[in-house]
């Protein structure tokens, strides 16, 4: 059985860290190497960062708006959320309202304030 995964963040710890060696350090490029996995999307609002990705990997499913990504209607059972902590909530909220992920795996810390992780929890 494989697993559809969302990726939401393409900087470092999303795709950034092993990008030039062969190293498996990044989400993305674990997602890629595990036959487990398919790539749902990857969601980053940093254009250069997206088209980057694109080309390197040779992969379509890269956006950096989320109204695109919200066209499509991704089915995915793991959403992992790579992006700066400061955007981790409004990440969550915002595709939780066109995805239904069976898992969130979330980098760390999960938010900034317990107010924010709780309302997190609560969505859920």
């Amino acid at each position: 059985m494989n697993y559809s995964v969302g990726l939401i963040g393409l900087g470092k710890i999303g795709a950034l860290y092993d990008i030039n060696n062969q190293n498996i350090m990044s989400h993305l490029k674990a997602i890629i190497r595990d036959d487990r996995f398919d790539l749902g999307f990857a969601y980053d609002p940093n254009v250069e960062n997206c088209d980057f990705i694109k080309m390197h990997y040779n992969i379509s499913n890269v956006y950096n708006d989320l109204q695109s990504l919200k066209l499509i209607n991704p089915k995915i059972d793991l959403l992992v959320v790579a992006s700066p902590t400061e955007c981790h909530f409004d990440s969550i909220l915002s595709l939780l309202t066109f995805v239904n992920p069976k898992v969130i795996l979330c980098e760390k810390p999960l938010t900034e304030s317990l107010i924010d992780a709780q309302n997190i929890m609560h969505l859920c």
